[in-house]
């Protein structure tokens, strides 16, 4: 979508956000150019959200800054900026810095490249400093962050004390799973008080060779800072465990960790927590399939960060849009579904096009085209898997990257159960191709899917022994991923070749397969 004039803009923008009070702003207290105070307004490059190009505007002292812009220093020039609250921030040329808000309980500032110090003179309810898969948990200090976007993050604490994070993954080789934590370090003088972090763009922070290992270490996490007592350790030892959950397939044993995260942080009045804790909630309620559950705490999410982010456009707030997007659908109320799932696409479009927020986007227009195709709109449903499909394929490395393996094997189910089934046997096999050149040795859970997926669509074109033959590889390589046996796929594979044996009239072997997949959901039934 190509962003328009500035008035267009603006009343685009006021639709994705609901009424509220003007935050308070940041002020310029302080201009130096080379050296030395200017009195004179110095030309300034905004980066706008709503506006298709950077602009030019002279800023001089006693200033404020636009609300979600971003900010690029000129060179040779130090800004020296001041909150409401007391809380000065000092920018170094060059400098790329966006205030998101601030206001009496905390502050939400980040800093896309170069050098920012600041001095936090209040403690607050919250004060956070972000770089992407990074942020700074401040409770009263003075420190430098530095960022280098190709190269690094730094974190240089004077006084005081910081909380630095940082967004990764954790792989599990067990079923070659993956989930996303956050990892806190503490700084404090006399013990660490600086952090480097390389910047790449998959961060794995740590492997584990079973599920038992990854579930016993971050329970082993979580019991270490409930007896240390300090807050942020314990929000993000529960946060981490629920999300390794999560990536198990075990939403009940999720929910309690987000639930407990959520209420710790309203009882202290961290807004940003708060409103993560809410999120995954809402994630683990909708994989219970509680969907109004889910609704319940999604919109408690979006709230919060439409107040930390008034001006509405930040991936976190897409990102709550896609989800109630999916939780509405599950409820069956598919006019919200769509709704929401267009709001989230219009944020994603505002936001910089980096290959993250174009694979968001990608996410959002494949949930809206299932959406419309369960309404009964084939054409409309086919267009946005289409257009997810394009934003895919321009992926790096071009016509490599994984997620386009998630756009064939949609747009193949798509068919599938729109009855086109050679049109599915095409994405199918497509998708087959890429993850089997992705994954060679085929010990990746989305092989199997694409093996399963053919298998079934073969089976219905007529084909059912190549069909049984590619199901079979299929039960194989989930057998190799998790060799307990004691996974939802292996049942959902064995009941698959029960029915596909069926058809063929070996009941002798429809029979075996039906029993296997009976002992795995038994088992299923049992495990924690």
């Amino acid at each position: 979508m190509k962003r328009r004039a500035f008035a267009a803009a603006v009343l685009g923008l006021m639709a994705l956000r609901e009424p509220r009070a003007e935050p308070s702003q940041i002020q310029v207290i302080e201009v130096r150019v080379a050296g030395s105070r200017t009195g004179e307004p110095v030309e300034v490059t905004l980066v706008m959200p709503e506006l298709e190009q950077p602009v030019r505007r002279p800023i001089a002292e006693q200033d404020f800054l636009p609300l979600g812009a971003e900010m690029i220093v000129p060179t040779r020039t130090v800004f020296r900026l001041q909150s409401p609250n007391g809380t000065e921030c000092t920018l170094s040329p060059g400098a790329r810095y966006r205030v998101d808000s601030t206001s009496a309980r905390g502050e939400m500032h980040s800093v896309l490249g170069g050098t920012a110090r600041f001095h936090v003179s209040k403690l607050l309810d919250f004060f956070n400093v972000e770089f992407k898969g990074f942020v700074g948990l401040v409770r009263g200090t003075e420190f430098t962050l530095k960022v280098d976007p190709g190269r690094d993050v730094e974190a240089d604490l004077k006084e005081g004390r910081l909380r630095i994070g940082q967004t990764g993954k954790v792989r599990i080789n067990e079923g070659a799973r993956e989930s996303e934590v956050l990892a806190i370090k503490i700084l404090e003088p006399g013990i660490a008080s600086q952090a480097s972090y390389a910047l790449q763009q998959e961060s794995v922070l740590q492997s584990f060779a079973t599920i038992q290992e990854a579930e016993d270490h971050y329970r082993a996490q979580l019991e270490s800072a409930l007896a240390g007592g300090d807050f942020d350790l314990i929000e993000a030892a529960r946060n981490d465990l629920g999300s390794i959950f999560i990536s198990l397939g075990r939403p009940q044993s999720a929910a309690p960790q987000f639930s407990e995260g959520a209420a710790a942080a309203q009882a202290r009045n961290d807004k940003p927590w708060e409103a993560r804790m809410l999120n995954n909630l809402g994630t683990a309620r909708y994989q219970l399939r509680d969907f109004r559950g889910a609704i319940q705490a999604l919109q408690r999410a979006l709230s919060i960060n439409l107040e930390l982010y008034p001006v509405g456009i930040q991936r976190r707030i897409a990102h709550n849009y896609n989800n109630l997007g999916l939780a509405y659908r599950g409820l069956g109320d598919m006019a919200r579904s769509i709704e929401y799932f267009e709001k989230a696409i219009k944020t994603n479009q505002l936001l910089p096009a980096d290959d993250r927020n174009r694979q968001a986007a990608a996410g959002n227009y494949e949930n809206l085209g299932e959406t419309y195709l369960k309404r009964g709109d084939k054409e409309r449903g086919f267009e946005y898997l289409e257009r997810a499909l394009k934003i895919r394929k321009a992926l790096p490395p071009a016509g490599r990257h994984p997620d386009l393996g998630v756009s064939y094997n949609r747009l193949g189910i798509a068919y599938e159960q729109s009855g086109d089934l050679v049109k599915a046997e095409q994405y199918h096999t497509q998708a087959l191709t890429l993850r089997r050149q992705l994954y060679p040795d085929g010990r990746h859970p989305t092989v199997a899917e694409s093996h399963f997926h053919l298998g079934r669509v073969l089976c219905r074109l007529g084909k059912c022994k190549l069909g049984i033959k590619q199901q079979e590889e299929a039960l194989a390589l989930a057998l190799r991923l998790y060799p307990s046996g004691i996974d939802r796929t292996i049942a959902i594979a064995c009941r698959s070749l029960a029915e596909a044996w069926r058809k063929e009239g070996d009941q002798g072997k429809a029979a075996d397969y039906q029993k296997r997949a009976e002992q795995v959901e038994a088992r299923l039934q049992i495990a924690p």
